[in-house]
């Protein structure tokens, strides 16, 4: 995660009084900005000084219709009958995956997508069984083990499903874990499915 004085203008048009990057990643520069609600900005010039702006282009825009393929496959399969055991209560568990956005670029050329949803709160990779953690977190923390088991079980599902038109290695990093205490629901939001868009998309 980036400190705020490594925060810069990415110069995106429209956006760039808005935004403060959150993190760099294998490709991107993630950032966040307010439009209504929170909403997250990659920058693709990292990929894109890598490969060059037609290639980079190429490679999102496959990315982005393999997700949407995902998300809507994930959601008819995944329902959210998995119950596993949590502090002794029966927790359901369940895995959204996120739309990217859509696919702008600047005046300059730079690809970048624009109107991912924003989820705060931690990530899987954050959830540490060996730390004293706040007492809201608790419940996150027990309920570690399964959110693991249940997100290599949708990884196993996803890679099946595309036979090889891609293969993901769903990273923690990119996993935000939530409970809905009310629902007994465990929740798991994917908000990438690819670390390396270069290395995962064929």
């Amino acid at each position: 995660m980036l400190t705020n004085n490594e925060n810069r203008d990415i110069k995106i048009d429209d956006f760039a009084s808005q935004l403060t990057v959150l993190d760099r990643g294998h490709d991107s520069i993630v950032s966040i900005y307010q439009n209504g609600e929170k909403k997250i900005l990659k920058s693709y010039e990292i990929l894109q000084n890598r490969i060059g702006h037609d290639e980079t282009k190429k490679i999102l825009e496959k990315y982005l219709k393999i997700t949407d393929e995902v998300r809507k496959s994930i959601a008819k399969l995944d329902d959210g009958r998995c119950l596993v055991g949590v502090d002794d209560l029966r927790y359901r568990i369940k895995t959204i995956i996120l739309l990217q956005g859509e696919i702008r670029e600047t005046r300059d050329s730079l690809i970048y997508t624009v109107g991912q949803k924003f989820v705060g709160g931690l990530t899987l990779s954050d959830i540490n069984l060996n730390t004293i953690v706040a007492k809201n977190e608790e419940l996150l923390r027990s309920s570690k083990r399964s959110f693991e088991f249940k997100l290599a079980e949708i990884e196993r599902k996803i890679n099946s499903m595309l036979a090889e038109r891609a293969i993901f290695d769903l990273h923690p990093v990119n996993v935000k874990c939530s409970i809905d205490v009310q629902k007994k629901l465990l929740i798991q939001t994917v908000t990438d499915l690819a670390t390396s868009l270069t290395e995962e998309i064929f």
